[in-house]
C-alpha cells in the first residue's frame, strides 16, 4: 500500500501549553485545529487508496483464471471421458456389424422420425373413425363398443406392419439367401393374414346392414363360403382402405431407416453416442470461454476501480492543498498578531510550528503520478493482451487434451 506521510504540527497539548501560543485567540486556535482535522481526514482518503493490492489482483487474473479452468476440467473430464468411451464402443460395434455382413457403404440414418409416427397414428385415427359407426350398430354398449372394435383392427393391421412385415421386407435386402427366402415367405404370410382379417371384417360390415344381431355368425359363414363375396360397396370400399393402411405403414416404417436388417439400428446408436459426446464437448469449451469472458469483466471493473480511486485521490489532493494554503495563510496572520501583542521570543514559537507545506504536497503527488502510470489505458491494455494470450493457449491445450482423449478411446477400440 502507498502511504503518504504528511508532516504535521507539534502535539497539540504541548503547544496549546506553551506560553507564546497561548497568546494566540481562541478563535485562531480552533481555526487551526479545524483546518488540521480536515487535512487529517484528507490524507486519511489518500492512504486508503491500496494501489499495489489493486495492482496485484489485476496481475493475479491470469493465473486465477488457469486455476478455474483446472477445476473445469476436473469437473467435466470425467463426463466428457465417458461419452467417449461410448462413442468409442458404438463406433466400434458398427465397423464390426459392417465387417461381418460384408457392408462397404455408410447406413442411412433415420429421417423424419416424427412425420413417421404423425402419420401412423393418423391412418390408425382415420380407420377408427371410419368404422366406428357400422360397428356401433351391432355392439351391444353402442358408440363405446363400436370405437373398440374400430381400434381394435386398425391396431392389429399397424402393429402386424410395424411388428412383422417391415422386418421381412428387411430380410429381403440381406446378403444370407435363406434369410431373403425368410423375408419373402414372411411378407406373403403376413400380408395373406392381414388380407384376410380385413375381408371378415368387411363381411362383418356387409351383415350388420342386414341383421346386427346375427351378423358376427353370418359373416363367418358367408366369408367361408364366398371369402371376397361382400355385398356392400361401403363395406369393401372399408376393406380396401384397411389394406391400403397396413400397406402404407409397412412403407413408412421400412423407408425411415436403412433396409438392410440391424445397420441402421447400430448406426443410429452411434450417431447419438457421437452427438451427445459433441454436445458436452461443446458445452465445456463454452463454459472455458465463459471463464475468460468472467476474468476479462473482472479485470475491468478492477482498472474502472483504480481510476476512480486515483481521481478520488487527485480531488483529495486538491482539497489539501487548499487546506494547506489556508493554513499556512493563518499561521501568516497568527505570527503578525503575535508581534503585536508579545515579544520576538513569541513569534519565533509560532512560526517554529509545522503547519505543513503546500509544496510538499505537490512533490508528492508528482511521485504518486509516476506510480500510477501503469494504470493508464496503454498498461490496461497490455493486461487484457496478457490475460488473452493465456486464454488463447489454455484454449488450444484444452482443444487438444479433448482431441487426444477422443483419439486415444478410438485407437483402444480399433485394437480390439
Amino acid at each position: 500500500m502507498l502511504h503518504f506521510d504528511f508532516r504535521s504540527r507539534s502535539d497539540q497539548s504541548q503547544i496549546a501549553g506553551n506560553e507564546p501560543f497561548s497568546i494566540l485567540s481562541s478563535r485562531a486556535r480552533r481555526s487551526i485545529e479545524r483546518l488540521e482535522g480536515d487535512l487529517a481526514k484528507e490524507r486519511a482518503v489518500r492512504r486508503a487508496f491500496d494501489f499495489d493490492a489493486t495492482m496485484s489482483a489485476i496481475r493475479s487474473l491470469p493465473a486465477l483464471f488457469m486455476s478455474r479452468a483446472s477445476n473445469l476440467i476436473a469437473v467435466r473430464g470425467p463426463e466428457l471421458s465417458e461419452l467417449w468411451e461410448r462413442e468409442a464402443a458404438a463406433r466400434a460395434d458398427l465397423a464390426s456389424f459392417k465387417r461381418q455382413h460384408g457392408l462397404d457403404r455408410e447406413a442411412q440414418e433415420q429421417h423424419h422420425a416424427i412425420t413417421s409416427a404423425l402419420l401412423v397414428t393418423l391412418i390408425i385415427v382415420a380407420e377408427t373413425l371410419l368404422n366406428i359407426a357400422n360397428f356401433a350398430e351391432a355392439s351391444a354398449a353402442g358408440l363405446l363398443g363400436g370405437l373398440y372394435i374400430a381400434a381394435s383392427i386398425s391396431i392389429i393391421n399397424a402393429l402386424s406392419a410395424i411388428c412383422i412385415a417391415v422386418p421381412c421386407w428387411r430380410f429381403l435386402h440381406h446378403r444370407d439367401r435363406q434369410t431373403q427366402y425368410l423375408g419373402v415367405a414372411g411378407l406373403v404370410a403376413i400380408g395373406a393374414l392381414v388380407t384376410l382379417v380385413n375381408l371378415v371384417a368387411g363381411h362383418y360390415r356387409a351383415r350388420i346392414e342386414v341383421d346386427p344381431v346375427t351378423a358376427p355368425q353370418a359373416a363367418w359363414e358367408h366369408f367361408a363360403n364366398h371369402p371376397f363375396g361382400i355385398s356392400s360397396v361401403q363395406a369393401w370400399l372399408l376393406t380396401v382402405i384397411g389394406i391400403i393402411g397396413f400397406a402404407a405403414i409397412t412403407r413408412k416404417v421400412f423407408g425411415s431407416t436403412d433396409p438392410y436388417p440391424g445397420f441402421g439400428r447400430v448406426q443410429r446408436v452411434w450417431s447419438e453416442a457421437r452427438a451427445d459426446a459433441i454436445a458436452v464437448r461443446g458445452d465445456v469449451l463454452r463454459e472455458f470461454e465463459s471463464l475468460f469472458e468472467a476474468a476479462e469483466r473482472e479485470r475491468q471493473g478492477l482498472v474502472a476501480s483504480a481510476q476512480q480511486s486515483f481521481s478520488r485521490y487527485e480531488e483529495s489532493f486538491g482539497a489539501s492543498q487548499r487546506l494547506a494554503r489556508r493554513l499556512a495563510a493563518l499561521q501568516a496572520r497568527a505570527m503578525r498578531r503575535a508581534r503585536a501583542v508579545s515579544s520576538a521570543a513569541a513569534a519565533q514559537t509560532i512560526g517554529s510550528a509545522d503547519f505543513g507545506d503546500p509544496r510538499e504536497e505537490m512533490d508528492e503527488l508528482r511521485r504518486v503520478k509516476v506510480c500510477l502510470k501503469r494504470l493508464s489505458e496503454r498498461d490496461a491494455d497490455a493486461v487484457k493482451q496478457e490475460l488473452l494470450q493465456v486464454f488463447t493457449a489454455e484454449r488450444r491445450s484444452l482443444q487438444e487434451l479433448l482431441d487426444a482423449q477422443k483419439s486415444s478411446f478410438a485407437v483402444q477400440e480399433d485394437r480390439r
